[in-house]
């Protein structure tokens, strides 16, 4: 659902990064076409990548953006370019380390 509202939820991270990053290297079909919103609920910032292994990039207005982060506490829905696309995630300390 919007704004973070959905029933879906990732709550356990597979893969542990250096300097303590947590992620999810991919989801394969998992999300396709389900991601609607987040809601981040840690105390860390979520990095959103568009394809496997924290990588692609998405194009929007002739701009590319690496991820769609999501600051810690924040709740929000995806713009449609994002929706579709999600493949991997991680859990940062800080945005710059998305």
């Amino acid at each position: 659902g919007p704004s973070g509202r959905g029933v879906g939820g990732v709550t356990s991270q597979t893969e542990v990064l250096p300097d303590g990053v947590l992620g999810n290297r991919d989801y394969g079909v998992t999300w396709d076409d389900k991601l609607v919103s987040v809601a981040n609920r840690s105390h860390k910032t979520a990095c959103f990548y568009r394809d496997p292994g924290y990588s692609g990039t998405w194009q929007t207005g002739g701009v590319a953006y690496r991820a769609f982060v999501v600051l810690p506490g924040e709740e929000t829905t995806l713009p449609a370019d994002y929706r579709s696309s999600v493949s991997s995630h991680k859990l940062a300390d800080a945005e710059g380390k998305c």
